[in-house]
């Protein structure tokens, strides 16, 4: 021999059908006798050939209408092919909103720059103005001495 053992050497006497292994055999009967029932040839139901024309009837039906009304039906979930398309209406109603929370926060932004300039604007106005008052003051104190 090569040096392997072969194989099945070490299967009890009886087989694998008696003792804690019979179980097993079962099973494997048991998928076989279904396969080969599931893969037998049957005849078709009565009404198969009126179902198949019926669908063909109905898929001619649904080709004939515009492909607006196709989109629209795909959309809404009746149909397959653009299933993830319903969501779409949502999704943009989400966008929109999120973009005008952006945007209000920017003009909220820009507008409290707009009054931070204006603010510091006064500032110097006033700073200017309060100059001037103290340099007159002066002027009147030293003009009476």
């Amino acid at each position: 021999m090569n040096g392997f053992q072969e194989q099945g050497s070490n299967r009890p006497a009886g087989g694998w059908t008696s003792g804690p292994h019979g179980q097993l055999a079962n099973l494997e009967e048991q998928l076989a006798n279904a396969l080969a029932n599931a893969l037998t040839r049957r005849e078709p139901q009565a009404d198969f050939t009126k179902n198949v024309l019926a669908r063909v009837a109905d898929l001619d039906a649904r080709s004939a209408q515009p492909w607006y009304a196709r989109l629209w039906r795909n959309i809404s979930g009746n149909g397959f092919a653009l299933r993830p398309l319903r969501w779409a209406p949502a999704l943009a109603a989400l966008v929109l909103i999120a973009g005008g929370m952006v945007y209000q926060e920017h003009a909220r932004t820009v507008e409290g720059l707009r009054a931070k300039q204006q603010l510091l604007e006064a500032l110097r106005i006033t700073n200017a103005t309060l100059r001037e008052t103290g340099a007159r003051v002066a002027q009147v104190e030293t003009s009476r001495e």
